[in-house]
Parts: C-alpha cells; structure tokens; sequence
C-alpha cells in the first residue's frame, strides 16, 4: 500500500464540501430536485432476501479463488478491492482496484448496513433482490453463446414465485454489473425473464434510444442508472469536518489529460487522441522531472495493472479537465474517477446520455460537453477549453466539489449501521420516489 498526504497549509489546502442541509445559492443552482431530504424523511423500509448462497456468495468466492492474483475484476474486500494508496494525513481517502463491474456486491454490501433496511418483510415498503447474475456472466459466460446463466436465472425465478410478497406484485429492485444491452444478450439474458419485467434495476448505464436490436426491444426498461464504481473511495471514519484533501485549481498544471488504452474503438475517439502529441505511461512526477509539456497529455492505460491505476487517480489530481470520448459504449467510469479527482468532465455531443442522478443534478454545472464537429478538428479541444473563462472555471470546478461525494461509494464500518451519505443517499430517494405510492 502507498500512501499519499497533500498537506493542509501552504500551498496545498483541504476543501471544505457542504452537505445537503447545509443549503445554499451555489447549490440550489447546481440541484435540479430540491425534495430530496422530503422523500427520503417518509422512512421507508426495504427488505433483503436471504437467497441460497449460490445465487451470490458462492459466485464471489469462485471469482476471488480464480482471478485472486490478478488486478482484474477483484471482487475482495465486499466488491471494493484492495487497496492501492490512501490520500491525506488522515487516509480519508482511498484508491482501491475496484472493478467497474462490481455494482452487483458493493450494493449488496452497502445495503446490508443501511439504517433503511428492516428485518421483518411485513413491514417492508420495497424489496432487494441480491442476485448476482451479471457477476455470474462474466465469469461463467464469457465464451459461451448459450448462457451458463439460464439455471441460475431460473433458480431465482423460482424462489421469488415462492414469496408472497413478490407474487403480490410488491415492489422489487436489484442490481445488474453490466450495462442493460449486455444484461439481455445471448451472453446473459437476464432482462428477458418474466421475473425481470417485474423489478426495478440499479444498473451502470441504460440504453436512452430506441434499439433495432429485437433482445433490447424485449427486454427489461425499469433501469436507474447509479454510479460506476470508481477507484475512489471515501472513508468517512477517517473524516472531521466532512473535509478532504483535494488540490486546487491553482495546483492543476496539466490542462487537458486523457487517459485511455491506445486501441482506437471508434472513429471519433481516434481523431481525438490524434490530438495529444505528448503521450506517457509514467507517473506524473516522473513525467514532470522530464519537464516535458503539461498542456495536453494522453495517459497510456493498461488494464489490470496495479501501477496504472495508482498513477491514474495522482494525474487526475493534477489536472483540470479530463476528457471522457465514448469507448466500448457511450458512458465511462473514467468520468466518475475524474469528478472524484476533482478533475472537471469533459464529454463530447451527445446530450442524451444519461449519468447518474441526472434527475436531481444539472449537469452542465460541473461538467462541459464539446461539439462532435468542434472536437473532431485538430485543436478543436484545446482551443475549446482555452475559450472558457477563469469565473465559469472556478464555479465549474467548485460545483464539482460539492457533488463528488454524491458519486462515489464509501468504505463502510464493519460495526456500524450507515446513514446513506454517499452515493446510496441518492439511489435510495430515486427508489422510493419510483417505487413507493404517493400519499
């Protein structure tokens, strides 16, 4: 484990993030939804299945024994991973090699400890169904057209025409690691069970524009989309103030930075990194003792590597603007890494994409979306970004500031039941918003 302290005098400083209660212009201005607190104060109740452990914990076991000494998709540590480095005098934060497909057990998990769990399913007003079987088709049905996961998607569908309370038409959720295209393929069709129609599902991304793709048109649509699961993590244990260490705009000397695989997946993102003239797979601090250009830097990922991951977040922590082009699919969990950085989002033309929360949050407020046609140009980006005057930069990047904690999913307590203040505060408002009758 590394460890990093950013000192709280001189020229480095801690900021200071509101809470919610604590309201003010900025933002009222920055949330969409005010009524958060109103619909999280009705103190609703959710129930959580005690489902056979082959269903869940026996997948978890079996990812942690097969891929144990690798870097990729780690499941230990409750889907956290291990960790990589700890940020501040205090470790109030920590960068850990979570796996963008762990959603499935860090929710789990994070439900088991809420204060809005109850233990007595007659008082619940929702139900969680912790069924792991995007966790199940990574592992198992990578290869397979056939899905693996058919008996396992009928085991659970069984069980739930067991409860009364699912047949009562009560209202259920549960979670899904993939992307909702993927969660009902010929590789995973979990979405075109009868059992699925009937749930509500946290998922990492769902599909905003009509498909042709007869799998999507038949699938599942009830997806709130959550957050990826970021490297970065807060620990709350560790925090006074509700502070972090988090460096300035004025400590940020790399403008623009890029980080991604060289492999061009699609013809805008290779007109993109055609732009970067200083690429490097070295830390920033190596890179700097060079002192080569810090205008514009493409980061070379490797997957799966320890290194890269550490070095990523400390070159986000430098930067101003991070660039999220549209890889494998349109949304990145790069672009929550970046808010977590306090490096501010830049994505490219495509307005209906849909991120996290974006019921209650204005997304422009934090983050900037470029022209396709502007981008595509050489220095289109640069000369973009440079055009952006310091006032909006500053309220940029204090806007991304107030709501990063919003994005993430902190380290619980082994001992202690949460109060969601996190990412699950907002999960759980738009779940009893959607899920729970109006009175």
């Amino acid at each position: 484990m590394h460890k990093l302290i950013i000192g709280i005098t001189g020229v480095s400083i801690v900021l200071i993030l509101n809470v919610l209660s604590e309201t003010t212009t900025l933002l009222d201005d920055l949330y969409i939804s005010t009524n958060l607190d109103d619909i999280l104060s009705k103190q609703f109740k959710f129930y959580i299945y005690d489902l056979p452990s082959s269903m869940n914990e026996d997948i978890v076991n079996y990812a942690v024994q097969n891929y144990g000494l690798k870097n990729c998709m780690s499941l230990r540590n409750n889907g956290m991973g291990d960790e990589l480095l700890s940020i501040g005098e205090n470790n109030e934060i920590s960068v850990r090699n979570t796996d963008q497909f762990a959603l499935e057990v860090i929710i789990h998990h994070k439900l088991l400890k809420s204060s809005y769990r109850t233990l007595d399913p007659d008082s619940a007003d929702i139900f969680y169904v912790p069924g792991y079987v995007g966790t199940h088709c990574i592992f198992f049905n990578k290869y397979y057209f056939t899905s693996l996961s058919d008996q396992l998607i009928m085991n659970l569908t069984e069980f739930l025409l067991s409860q009364k309370y699912f047949t009562e038409g009560k209202p259920h959720f549960s979670t899904i690691s993939k992307i909702h295209r993927e969660m009902c393929s010929e590789f995973c069709p979990y979405l075109q069970y009868t059992i699925a129609q009937n749930m509500t599902f946290l998922s990492i991304e769902r599909e905003v524009t009509p498909s042709d793709n007869l799998f999507m048109k038949t699938a599942a649509q009830s997806i709130n989309v959550v957050p990826y699961p970021s490297f970065i993590h807060w620990v709350p244990g560790n925090m006074t103030n509700n502070s972090l260490p988090i460096p300035s705009l004025d400590q940020r000397d790399v403008f623009i930075f890029l980080p991604a695989g060289l492999m061009c997946q699609n013809e805008f993102r290779c007109k993109i990194m055609e732009q970067f003239k200083h690429k490097t797979n070295k830390s920033y601090e190596e890179y700097k003792n060079k002192t080569l250009p810090t205008e514009m830097v493409f980061f070379e990922v490797a997957q799966c590597d320890e290194e890269t991951e550490r070095n990523l977040v400390l070159w986000m922590h430098r930067s101003v603007f991070c660039l999220q082009p549209p890889g494998d699919s349109p949304t990145r969990k790069s672009f929550y890494d970046s808010i977590m950085s306090g490096c501010i989002p830049v994505t490219f033309g495509n307005h209906s994409l849909q991120y996290a929360f974006s019921k209650y949050f204005d997304f422009s407020k934090f983050s900037v979306s470029i022209p396709v046609d502007i981008a595509s140009n050489d220095k289109g980006i640069l000369n973009f970004l440079k055009d952006i005057d310091m006032k909006t930069l500053k309220r940029l990047h204090s806007n991304l500031l107030h709501i990063m904690k919003y994005m993430q999913y902190s380290i619980s307590s082994d001992d202690k039941t949460e109060e969601p203040d996190d990412a699950m505060k907002f999960i759980l408002a738009e779940l009893a918003d959607k899920l729970i009758p109006k009175t």
